[in-house]
């Protein structure tokens, strides 16, 4: 089977008590479950993969069902975060045959008909782009590749960028590459929206969207919003989002 789309999910089960965001194993459970229930409707023309470090496999990286194991630990972030990426893209290079790759997280729910509508507006080669912010670089909740220049971004060295996020340091990279940027905040067909509700989040996007990106409601419109991003530092708040999120898309209650 070839598919259209191949999302490559940054998951773990759960990391340091210190990390606000993601020490929350049982966040981190029902937003597996979530994303789960949309993806599942498109496995036709897209597949997805949680992928997680694990001590406990034999092998360098061990596919079970919607999960990509790598031997290793989470910790540090930074340079764990790309190099469990890149080993899952070069495993699924390997593997499957699709047209492009979408780097994305747990807490980021796809708008899968939007998408579509995009993949007929984009060349199917020499394209790597998301949501360009800051005019630095693609955030990670969307970065989206192409399969022609996989083999150009999987020579990456994540310890040559280990004062650098991940999304950064693949931006930088490709950028060293002379690779030209796909720039969707350019398109009002193809938005991204912050589901960030707390004024004191000190989230890095939150100046740049939170003012403008309410709470989602049944009066929202949803037809030119790609995914949205959910952020909060109120972990329960987070999942009622996601569900709203759900409910409004695909008409999915859980």
């Amino acid at each position: 089977m070839e598919y259209k789309f191949i999302f490559v999910v940054v998951s773990n089960s759960k990391l340091g008590e210190k990390n606000v965001y993601y020490n929350s194993s049982n966040r981190y459970s029902i937003l597996k479950e979530l994303n789960k229930s949309y993806f599942d409707m498109f496995k036709d023309y897209i597949k997805f993969f949680f992928v997680e470090y694990s001590e406990n496999i034999n092998e360098d990286i061990v596919e079970v069902g919607d999960f990509l194991y790598i031997k290793g630990i989470e910790e540090p972030i930074v340079p764990n975060i790309l190099i469990k990426k890149i080993k899952a893209m070069i495993y699924i290079e390997s593997k499957y045959k699709f047209d492009y790759i979408i780097n994305t997280n747990l807490s980021s729910i796809w708008n899968i008909p939007v998408l579509f509508s995009l993949y007929n507006n984009i060349p199917r080669n020499n394209l790597f782009g998301g949501h360009y912010i800051f005019n630095t670089f693609i955030t990670g909740t969307g970065i989206i590749i192409s399969k022609d220049l996989l083999p150009i971004l999987l020579t990456i060295n994540a310890y040559n960028f280990i004062d650098k996020n991940e999304d950064v340091a693949i931006s930088h990279f490709m950028k060293s590459k002379n690779i030209p940027i796909f720039h969707l905040e350019q398109s009002n067909h193809y938005k991204m929206n912050y589901q960030i509700l707390d004024e004191n989040v000190k989230d890095i996007n939150s100046p740049h969207h939170k003012i403008h990106n309410l709470e989602i409601n049944d009066t929202t419109n949803t037809n030119d919003i790609l995914y949205f991003r959910i952020k909060n530092t109120n972990q329960e708040r987070d999942i009622v989002i996601a569900k709203k999120i759900l409910k409004k898309i695909y008409n999915i209650v859980l």
